[in-house]
């Protein structure tokens, strides 16, 4: 939520910036497009649907993902272990979330 609101109270700001000669030149797959804020911005307005429902389901998954260790805690806490096991199986966790 706070880097949401961070980067809606900058996205006016860099709506003011004014590009360098007609925009960024960003190398793509051997061709080279010129992109701008405002560019980024008609493409998702262009595209709401897309983005939106995509975005809807991410948005799900990384906040699953970030109660996973609450979760976790909470289900060892239910099967009447204690603070080993929990810690424990938060560790296992993020074991195989980083593998």
């Amino acid at each position: 939520v706070a880097q949401s609101a961070c980067g809606l109270a900058i996205l006016p700001f860099a709506l003011l910036v004014e590009p360098p000669a007609g925009g960024l030149l960003l190398s793509g797959t051997g061709a080279r497009h010129r992109c701008t804020v405002r560019g980024m911005l008609r493409c998702v307005l262009a595209n709401w649907r897309d983005f939106g429902t995509a975005g809807a389901a991410l948005l799900i998954l990384q906040m699953l993902r970030q109660a996973k260790d609450f979760l976790i805690v909470l289900k060892v806490h239910t099967l009447g272990e204690g603070l080993a096991a929990a810690g424990s199986a938060v560790s296992v966790a993020y074991l195989f979330d980083l593998a």
